[in-house]
């Protein structure tokens, strides 16, 4: 079954027209709907000091701040339906306000696919870096597609890369991600560090692979040995050198503290992926 409603968050940041421009063509491709949502986040809380900061002004601020937003939603649901309507795609705004990382996903529920944006490192967030990523991942259970912020990515899924690691959350990503790959011209299952003696091969990149073929896939199965370079750096580099536009891949298969203070696969590909990456978990 294909893709058939996929959700994009759009913002006024510099990259989510071409969030907007790579979710029109996934729509187009897949004939789905496309739900473009924009997140009024709520009011910032500012303490009055002794400088002066009286009630009237405190007043003034406030609708100022709600008549600004309103005027930044118009813009883009502006560029929105443009975007459709050049696209051919059927599609509908939504403005939603409430907490951003929790809204988004709160509305990624009711999608197949929801298409997000990475943190960029030189625009300060109010929430910690890739919040609406994390919570998606951890509370929508549905599988996101996230956009780098640099680089250009028009479409994606013709040549993909899929992490391959015998895990819950790596087998959830590989069935999501099916209905996106079936226009793949060639898909690499790639195994870091792969374990030594599986039963018959099970859980190897080659089993996996094999699985993929019987959906219709072209598929191939490679693994490697990571010789003191993390895992992320791995997946970066193979998806550079096969010319991979697509990611694949199981998210935080530990939990998010233990990977802030250890490292780990997720965090070191939420902050330094170069292609889009389909995450599920």
């Amino acid at each position: 079954m294909g893709l058939k409603d996929i959700l994009v968050h759009l913002d006024l940041g510099p990259r989510s027209t071409a969030r907007l421009a790579l979710a029109v063509d996934l729509a187009r491709s897949h004939q789905a709907h496309l739900t473009g949502l924009y997140v009024i986040s709520p009011l910032p809380t500012v303490v009055p000091t002794s400088v002066g900061i009286d009630e009237e002004f405190m007043a003034e601020w406030a609708q100022q701040f709600i008549e600004q937003n309103k005027q930044d939603a118009q813009t883009v649901e502006a560029t929105f339906n443009e975007a459709i309507a050049c696209g051919a795609v059927a599609g509908q705004w939504r403005l939603a306000h409430g907490p951003l990382p929790r809204t988004v996903a709160q509305f990624a529920r009711y999608a197949d696919l929801t298409i997000v944006g990475q943190s960029d490192p030189s625009r300060p967030e109010p929430d910690r870096p890739n919040a609406v990523v994390e919570e998606v991942l951890f509370s929508s259970g549905r599988p996101l597609l996230m956009v780098p912020y640099a680089g250009n990515f028009a479409s994606v899924g013709r040549n993909v890369l899929v992490a391959w690691k015998d895990t819950r959350e790596a087998a959830r990503a590989v069935t999501d991600a099916v209905a996106v790959m079936h226009g793949a011209e060639h898909i690499t299952v790639f195994s870091v560090d792969p374990e030594d003696g599986m039963q018959a091969g099970h859980g190897s990149s080659a089993a996996i692979a094999l699985h993929l073929v019987r959906h219709g896939l072209t598929v191939s199965s490679a693994k490697a040995v990571s010789n003191g370079l993390s895992a992320a750096d791995m997946l970066l580099n193979q998806a550079a050198d096969c010319g991979a536009d697509l990611l694949v891949m199981g998210g935080y298969g530990h939990s998010r503290v233990r990977e802030l203070v250890l490292g780990g696969v997720t965090s070191g590909i939420l902050e330094s992926a170069t292609v889009p990456v389909l995450m599920s978990r």
